[in-house]
């Protein structure tokens, strides 16, 4: 751990920023329209797990761990914008940093009604 600490200059201070969007696009009578429609009517888990995992790098034999996790409750009345989550860290359960997440659904929970 201290080598990769040394070697990338990351510190426990060190705010690390990863931009990533990902856009889910939703057709009616599928799986996930169901789901939605799920949650909306309060009759699916309104939870939102994300983890963070490590990169083997060019080493194909290599898998990815599990590093740590941080989850949200879905909301069904408004968007979340840049709320920042607790990372816990996969071992000891231990807050490792934030993850700050927007989530927009607004869109699609409006074309359910």
């Amino acid at each position: 751990s201290s080598g990769i600490t040394a070697e990338y200059g990351v510190t426990p201070d060190t705010k690390l920023n990863f931009n990533f969007r990902k856009t889910f696009y939703i057709e009616k009578e599928t799986e996930d329209w169901r789901l939605l429609t799920n949650i909306v009517n309060n009759s699916a888990e309104k939870k939102i797990t994300f983890t963070v995992v490590s990169d083997p790098g060019d080493d194909t034999d290599a898998e990815c761990s599990n590093l740590c996790k941080a989850t949200v409750d879905l909301p069904v009345t408004q968007d979340i914008v840049e709320e920042e989550l607790p990372l816990l860290g996969e071992r000891d359960g231990q807050v490792v940093g934030v993850l700050c997440v927007t989530i927009e659904t607004m869109s699609a929970i409006r074309a359910l009604s």
